[in-house]
């Protein structure tokens, strides 16, 4: 699936977009899970695959103290920007089920937890620890 938008080098040159949608992902081969991050405007809504949402307004709340994913008067903004989420980009689920069949599958040609564990050049904090 082709992605809506552009090089970050476009993105660094370009003058500020106040109206520019940020979508970001985060999966950690120790995680339990992975989450994606939509910034709207001022908002900042964050999927976590099994879990709460989040629900930020960085207006009000730029240090992001005050989660308003669990309220009931913003749960029309947070379903707005799940299902923008979903449609522009992909379904939170999807992407975390991608992401884990993937680290399982590079966790098997490395040998294993105890393949990884053995390896002598591998610089990186091992899978499952």
């Amino acid at each position: 699936k082709d992605l809506p938008g552009q090089s970050l080098f476009q993105t660094a040159q370009a003058p500020d977009d106040s109206d520019r949608v940020v979508f970001s992902e985060y999966h950690d081969g120790g995680s339990i899970t992975g989450f994606m991050m939509l910034r709207e405007g001022g908002w900042k809504y964050i999927a976590y695959p099994g879990f709460a949402s989040q629900l930020f307004d960085m207006e009000a709340d730029p240090f992001e103290t005050n989660d308003l994913g669990l309220t009931v008067e913003h749960a029309s903004i947070r379903e707005r920007l799940h299902q923008r989420m979903c449609r522009e980009f992909a379904d939170p689920d999807v992407i975390n089920d991608n992401a884990f069949a993937d680290q399982a599958q590079r966790i098997e040609e490395l040998g294993g937890i105890d393949g990884i564990y053995q390896r002598e050049n591998y610089d990186h904090t091992p899978v499952g620890s």
